[in-house]
């Protein structure tokens, strides 16, 4: 088995390190500490939740760059390609053009 370039390294390091990052969001977000998202409701819960469900898919992504590169590059690249789709169509921000870059 031949072991994988350091572009596949680097790149699980990112996705595991933006996996992190939606992870803490999520807790943020459950806790009510978020400011805009104190109040215990439906849109607080959903929040946390796609953002612990997009913390299990990337670090699965990440998972399967490890183990097939091939079909792992082509699904993170896709849902990479997703999010970065998403943050365009929303309010663009500087938050939004620091996720993008």
């Amino acid at each position: 088995m031949t072991t994988p370039p350091s572009t596949v390294r680097t790149t699980r390091l990112l996705v595991l390190l933006n996996a992190l990052l939606w992870f803490l969001f999520g807790i943020i977000t459950a806790a009510g500490v978020h400011p805009s998202f104190r109040e215990a409701g439906l849109l607080r819960w959903a929040m946390a939740g796609s953002a612990f469900l997009a913390a299990i898919v990337l670090a699965a992504l990440a998972d399967m760059l490890k183990r097939r590169p091939r079909i792992g590059c082509i699904l993170t690249v896709a849902l990479l390609a997703v999010m970065i789709l998403a943050s365009l169509l929303d309010d663009f921000g500087l938050a939004d053009l620091l996720f993008v870059l």
